[in-house]
């Protein structure tokens, strides 16, 4: 899933939230998409969202292949038999089931002793073999030709008729634009039995010409074997028998390998006749994909309804994602995981009616009603959490004898803030008397002068601690930069940032001041803005290239 680059400093948890995190390594790369994986019922109707990553870009195959074993590995161990995988046909995914070197012939890997049967999703099937028929023309084994122009050339003159013979055929059908390529009913709907009696019919009165029977007969074909790999009841009509639940019958069994025999001899032709077959990789989907329903019905021997077998389930779960925050299409990394958080167990999925996907009409595998945080987890250690090495970004450092008269000023100004608040949590007479240690006016301190309110003092009542404090703060904040980049990838981020700063001796005379929590509120002030400064960054930052930089004077 899509989601925006931004990140995120969860104090409760000490962590930043928005970096990338493949397996058991975090990089200091801002995510833009989130890896997620959600368990699916084949015969009891439930689902259960399992966990996510984010990442940069996309997942590669190497760690597609580390972050599903290891789900199935965890799910066998609770008692749940992992019978397939389901994906979409991105380029990591192909590249995934080449590694594991799966094929029309062997459509399934192992894990460990169990058998595991590879499908890739029908409705991203579909959109491809869609967007690749209004692209190309398609030449079967018998020398055939199937091609989108007789389809455009039926709705040219069917959309003019009061009473149509494809009335649901719309320019988004023949000629969609960029998101209407996303929609799989449009794809279902340019593919369906009604374009193919229409087009039958215009064929039997001579206004298509002979030659469209064959583009007639693969619309025809495509929809029964859409209705087959997407069956969710059985149906009474007998024009509709494909709807029914896949049992191996003849029937079935007969337009499956009619239809892989299709994807394995169609020849795909562009423009200037020339073959590009081998450059359309959902066709070799697509036969691992038949093969693989097939042999797993055999192996298990029953019904099975086969819209289990897709994703509609994680795309109905995107989306009720997308509506915890107020229908957000790219919710931030925190949004994300404080709505996963919340559905992960909770029972507020709710099908939206303009949604991409059908309804699942599947139950939570578990509905808690309590809110309590240790209740709402079960399969923690799927994604564990700890580090690895990496290569450190540089970040700008801080030298306070070298900044400008500004920024003079306003590191003094923030020096006053953090020797007030540090006042609040101890008093006495020799801390009060280093809060306002300062009497001279100087360049340096214009800001504060300017920000008093009482005229008889040059900094009124506003706090002015000694130089040394100053310097000292200026320090911190230059060891903080170090610090930051190779720290924001840990555990316990500000814990170990302060840890380090900690090193560095304060020149306050008091015993007693609360030098911890003075660390405390630096560490934590200055991650909110180091963050503040970065999403920034990443929002006017051209989307090709968002790369992180990270200000850091105060």
């Amino acid at each position: 899933m899509s989601i925006k680059a931004n990140l995120f400093y969860d104090i409760a948890a000490d962590e930043i939230v928005g970096l990338q995190q493949l397996n058991e390594n975090k990089q200091y790369l801002p995510a833009n998409n989130v890896f997620t994986i959600m368990a699916r019922g084949i015969f009891h109707n439930w689902k259960q969202p399992i966990g996510y990553v984010f990442v940069k870009s996309s997942c590669d195959a190497a760690n597609v292949k580390k972050l599903i074993f290891q789900t199935i590995r965890e799910l066998y161990n609770i008692n749940l038999k992992v019978r397939a995988v389901i994906t979409d046909v991105g380029s990591n995914f192909v590249n995934f089931t080449n590694i594991l070197k799966v094929s029309e012939n062997n459509p399934y890997f192992f894990v460990d002793q169990y058998k595991i049967f590879y499908i890739f999703d029908i409705c991203h099937l579909l959109k491809a073999l869609r967007n690749n028929f209004l692209k190309y023309r398609f030449k079967d084994k018998n020398g055939n030709i199937i091609h989108h122009k007789y389809v455009i050339e039926f709705y040219e003159r069917d959309k003019k008729r009061n009473y149509r013979l494809a009335p649901k055929l719309t320019d988004a059908h023949v000629r969609p634009q960029a998101f209407q390529k996303m929609k799989v009913k449009l794809a279902s709907q340019l593919f369906s039995r009604h374009v193919a009696n229409g087009m039958a019919t215009e064929i039997e009165v001579k206004s298509l010409p002979e030659e469209a029977t064959s583009t007639m007969i693969f619309i025809h074909n495509m929809n029964n074997l859409f209705d087959l790999l997407n069956s969710s009841k059985k149906t009474s009509f007998e024009k509709e028998i494909f709807k029914n639940m896949f049992r191996g019958e003849d029937y079935q069994l007969n337009l499956l390998n009619k239809m892989l025999i299709f994807f394995k001899t169609v020849q795909v032709l562009n423009s200037v006749n020339r073959e590009v077959t081998n450059t359309i990789k959902s066709l070799h989907c697509w036969r691992i994909t038949i093969k693989s329903t097939i042999l797993l019905q055999k192996e298990l021997n029953k019904s099975i309804c086969t819209r289990r077998l897709n994703q509609d389930c994680l795309e109905n779960f995107f989306g009720a994602v997308r509506q915890q925050g107020g229908n957000c299409f790219n919710p931030t990394p925190v949004q994300f995981k404080r709505a996963f958080k919340k559905l992960f167990s909770m029972q507020f999925l709710q099908h939206s009616e303009g949604a991409n996907s059908c309804n699942d009409f599947a139950s939570m595998l578990v509905a808690i009603e309590s809110k309590e945080r240790n209740q709402c987890q079960i399969i923690n250690s799927i994604l564990s959490r700890t580090t690895s090495a990496h290569k450190s970004v540089e970040v700008d450092t801080t030298d306070y004898r070298h900044l400008d008269m500004g920024e003079q000023n306003s590191l003094s100004y923030v020096c006053g803030y953090l020797i007030k608040k540090c006042l609040m949590k101890h008093t006495c007479d020799t801390c009060s008397n280093f809060a306002v240690a300062c009497k001279v006016l100087t360049d340096d301190k214009l800001l504060c002068h300017f920000n008093a309110f009482d005229d008889d003092a040059p900094f009124g009542n506003l706090k002015m601690p000694d130089e040394a404090f100053i310097f000292y703060i200026a320090t911190l904040e230059k060891q903080f930069a170090s610090l930051f980049s190779i720290n924001s990838i840990l555990p316990s981020c500000g814990q170990n940032i302060k840890a380090a700063l900690a090193a560095v001796p304060i020149p306050h005379p008091c015993e007693q001041f609360p030098h911890d929590y003075l660390l405390s509120l630096f560490v934590r002030m200055r991650i909110f803005y180091s963050i503040k400064l970065i999403n920034k960054q990443l929002l006017s930052a051209p989307k090709r290239n968002r790369k992180l930089a990270i200000l850091t004077h105060l």
